[in-house]
């Protein structure tokens, strides 16, 4: 049997806490889609069987110039900020990758903190998961998932940026013969409607709907030119780590498939899965999911 190495599957992961069980609680019913399809999403990944789990997202550690990655063998995080100290996981890093993933973003001119052999800056310690990382790690371990993870931060710089750290990704995942899935963890406009968390844009809308539009089209080019009056408008977190996945399955033959959208609290949650066969065969599970309009 053909040995898989490079990136196998990948996806969109949106990241509110609520969506957690011990955090959510009363609150969950009213994400149920995104809560069904983030389960449909790490069954999928976790058939896929991939070594290692990539996660990019916008909230842990930020490097001044470029993608930060924590570097600790082991990975832990809790929920402690959201009332649930108990809802809490640690999982392995995979430090032959992140070597490769540091060769890799040096090639391609792209900036790797810390750089090796030195200990995190600030007050960050390595090892520590933020929500962005922890939401859909708690999926993935509720699928049985017992691969490793690799969990960096998007560099804040033009989107292009990001989408060629998807690809330098990809290519260290298949240099190293080790398959790969690649996450992004990311929520959409933040301004979905009246009293939504960062206020409302009717502009809103109109971004998810470019954005899931670019992902369900494997279609980098709109997402990387998508009006910059219109990304503030949003008031989005994800952009940059969907730029990051679009560039980590640019070079396969993958399926995008819609598995959920919607917006109960006033932000977007997106999932998108990306297979290397037939989505419905491969996730059957995902047909159905109930979607709010877009």
């Amino acid at each position: 049997m053909q040995t898989r190495s490079g990136v196998v599957f990948g996806g969109l992961a949106p990241h509110p806490p609520i969506i957690v069980p011990a955090v959510g609680g009363a609150e969950l019913a009213r994400a149920g889609a995104t809560r069904r399809a983030l389960a449909d999403l790490a069954a999928a990944l976790v058939a896929a069987a991939p070594r290692t789990t990539v996660i990019i997202g916008p909230h842990g550690p930020v490097a001044p110039d470029g993608f930060h990655a924590l570097t600790a063998p082991t990975l832990r995080g809790d929920f402690a900020d959201f009332g649930a100290p108990e809802a809490s996981l640690e999982i392995d890093n995979d430090p032959a990758l992140l070597r490769a993933v540091r060769s890799a973003a040096a090639d391609a001119g792209l900036t790797l903190c810390p750089p090796a052999g030195q200990p995190p800056a600030g007050r960050g310690r390595g090892d520590r998961l933020d929500y962005a990382s922890l939401v859909p790690l708690t999926y993935l371990a509720e699928a049985g998932y017992d691969g490793r993870a690799l969990v960096f931060t998007v560099a804040y710089d033009d989107l292009e940026t990001n989408y060629r750290f998807g690809q330098a990704v990809a290519a260290a995942a298949a240099a190293s013969g080790v398959a790969v899935a690649f996450l992004a963890s990311g929520d959409l406009s933040h301004r979905l409607q009246p009293g939504a968390p960062a206020g409302y844009d009717p502009r809103g809308a109109e971004f998810d709907r470019a954005v899931i539009d670019a992902l369900v089209g494997a279609d980098p080019g709109s997402l990387l030119e998508l009006d910059p009056d219109l990304i503030e408008a949003a008031g989005e977190c994800g952009l940059r780590a969907i730029a990051a996945l679009l560039g980590a399955v640019a070079d396969r033959d993958f399926a995008p498939e819609l598995l959920s959208y919607e917006g109960p609290f006033g932000v977007g949650y997106g999932v998108v899965s990306f297979t290397r066969a037939d989505p419905v065969a491969a996730n059957p599970a995902a047909a159905g999911h109930p979607l709010v309009e877009l």
